[in-house]
């Protein structure tokens, strides 16, 4: 069934008018072309005055609307399940959900979603598909902003496939981008923002990974920068409703999804804050003990997504560790365990995704046990360490670990234990060269 701009555009053709005439007192002729494309929705009042430009009933645009309104409900529960960490619930909405035939917005979405989604859970296959399709229509379309973000989210997946190179080609390329629809499109959507923050964040961690500290600190930099505005969430809120009152009057869709965003914040904010309110007063009472808010609200920050902040605390370790604070150190990890165990209760959390943070701490503890001199204690996690990494056939990484424990075993004067653990590291080696 044709969209709502497709019908548009048809009856406009047919009246033998322009962009121009049609949007003339009532919007710019890029209006009619981003409505045209799908890419924006007319409000209810402009849609009626555009259909008495055309001669037609405004129901006749509006047939498609259920089914629209269907398929975009599932599209952000998938993206919903995404951002939680639960792919597999998001692949299984997105089956769920009617399947948009026809090239437009609603089947870019949907293609986007469902790349995510398919990354998430590790499928590639079908990941590389969804994204193959959206980049061809891309450049066919020159549409930069489809394209800005299938190469971000090409480059998390050739990031999770172990292709760094092709992971920062992809990134680059992307922030470049991203940079230029910023300019085009004042003021910066605070989501192009968050978007362009984590391509910041991710380039980083590819500069440090290859020892390339300057050009990790100058895109670190950068993305501190977009984002310095948002030091709390009420600071989003607040710059999501400047952003709607800045394009009311062209943009109402933009304007009215902006503001429903701010409310949302709101309404959670306020039920985290009279979570505390409540169970402070309770506690003055005897029932239950008196919650601590500030570590209340540090977690409620992070409850949706924990990945960024314990990918920030990490860091931090390995930084205090360096320095010599072992006990920081060790109390950070004991933080990070405490909410990375919070967040696996809750249900349909994705298993893999908590295990692999697990093991990150646990390399950390061990690291941090080893300098305060529990030598067993440490080498005794860390081969705990390369077991788990083993079970999610993470053969590399497994090795990578023993090697660690083997440099310990020969600081430690046990070269009696040195031979062994060599031997399986070649066997694990051998394992990921092996033909399939």
């Amino acid at each position: 069934m044709p969209s709502i701009g497709e019908k548009i555009r048809e009856i406009r053709l047919q009246r033998g008018m322009t962009q121009s005439d049609l949007g003339e007192g009532l919007v710019s002729s890029s209006m009619i072309s981003q409505i045209e494309a799908d890419r924006t929705r007319p409000s209810y009042p402009l849609l009626t005055a555009l259909a008495n430009r055309l001669g037609m009933p405004v129901e006749y645009f509006l047939d498609d609307l259920g089914d629209k309104f269907t398929l975009q409900a599932y599209l952000r529960l998938g993206e919903y399940f995404v951002r939680r960490q639960q792919p597999a619930r998001a692949v299984e909405t997105l089956q769920a959900a009617p399947t948009p035939e026809t090239p437009g917005l609603m089947r870019q979405d949907y293609l986007l979603s469902f790349a995510q989604a398919w990354r998430s859970v590790g499928n590639t296959q079908q990941a590389t598909a969804c994204l193959e399709e959206l980049r061809e229509h891309a450049l066919r379309a020159q549409d930069q902003r489809l394209l800005f973000h299938v190469r971000k989210e090409a480059g998390r997946l050739e990031y999770d496939m172990g292709n760094l190179d092709g992971a920062m080609h992809e990134w680059r390329k992307a922030l470049e981008l991203g940079e230029q629809l910023a300019q085009e499109d004042p003021p910066v959507p605070v989501t192009l923002r968050a978007d362009l923050g984590e391509l910041c964040l991710s380039l980083y961690t590819l500069h440090a990974q290859r020892g390339e500290w300057s050009a990790a600190i100058s895109v670190l930099q950068r993305g501190a920068e977009l984002c310095r505005e948002f030091p709390r969430l009420h600071d989003v809120a607040d710059a999501l409703v400047n952003e709607a009152r800045s394009v009311i009057d062209h943009d109402a869709v933009r304007a009215k999804d902006a503001v429903d965003r701010a409310l949302a914040l709101l309404d959670g904010l306020r039920l985290a804050e009279l979570y505390v309110a409540l169970q402070t007063r309770l506690s003055q009472h005897g029932h239950g003990p008196e919650p601590d808010a500030w570590n209340h609200a540090a977690r409620a920050t992070v409850a949706a997504a924990p990945g960024p902040f314990l990918d920030a605390e990490l860091f931090r370790v390995e930084r205090l560790l360096q320095a010599g604070e072992i006990d920081e150190a060790l109390r950070r990890l004991q933080r990070c365990a405490g909410i990375l165990e919070d967040y696996a209760k809750e249900p349909d959390v994705y298993p893999r995704w908590v295990e692999t943070y697990r093991i990150r701490i646990e390399a950390a503890r061990a690291m941090a046990e080893y300098r305060k001199g529990e030598v067993e204690r440490a080498v005794d996690r860390m081969l705990g360490v390369a077991e788990a990494l083993q079970r999610q056939n993470s053969a590399r990484e497994a090795a990578a670990a023993l090697a660690q424990v083997m440099m310990w075993y020969t600081e430690q004067g046990r070269e009696d234990l040195v031979e062994g653990v060599s031997q399986r590291i070649e066997t694990l080696l051998d394992a990921t060269t092996r033909p399939a």
